[in-house]
């Protein structure tokens, strides 16, 4: 038990750790997000997780174990190097907002939700064919990423005068979610 709640925990952080980049990013551009475009981009980021869960699981289910662990692993650390390497930091979240009102409406919310959900695509692959639990972990994503863009608004804002706080925010954070993922795409091979 202890095991698997790591193992959701450090998947769920990870995935989350991109949405808190982006929230950082839109509050240091004075970029308001209410709480329906809020809720509207984590549910899409859930979803596509809950989607690529669900392909990594048939993928696992007709390869030999072997086959499977070596699979999870290698994607779990692609995402994971990508992540590390990533020097983007948050860019996505600024051209979201596509007519520049300030304001990110449910419809910006969609688009910002599909760039978010790179990530979830990929890791969820993974941890899919690892047979981690699907509906702790959509319903632990949907939970953090909603929290974590929250919180990622506020702190945005209240940085908003500090100089290079989005960019040099946003590589960190991706950086942690690198890290993240490639210690799990470790632990699976143990």
């Amino acid at each position: 038990m202890t095991v698997l709640f790591w193992e959701t925990g450090a998947l769920v952080i990870a995935l989350s750790v991109d949405s808190f980049a982006a929230g950082l990013a839109y509050g240091a551009g004075g970029i308001r997000m209410p709480a329906v475009s809020l809720l509207t981009a984590s549910a899409v980021s859930s979803l596509v997780l809950a989607f690529s869960f669900l392909l990594g699981g048939m993928a696992g289910g007709s390869l030999p174990e072997g086959a499977v662990k070596a699979f999870g692993f290698l994607t779990l650390s692609a995402i994971g190097v990508w992540k590390l390497f990533d020097g983007s930091g948050g860019e996505s979240a600024q051209s979201a907002d596509r007519n520049q009102d300030r304001l990110v409406s449910p419809a910006e919310a969609l688009a910002l939700g599909a760039a978010l959900s790179a990530d979830s695509l990929a890791a969820g692959i993974g941890a899919g064919a690892l047979a981690m639990p699907l509906i702790p972990a959509v319903t632990a994503s949907f939970a953090a990423g909603s929290a974590a863009l929250f919180l990622g608004c506020r702190l945005g804002h209240r940085m908003a005068g500090m100089s290079k706080s989005q960019s040099l925010g946003g590589r960190a954070a991706g950086r942690v979610s690198g890290l993240l993922l490639l210690i799990l795409a470790i632990s699976k091979l143990m």
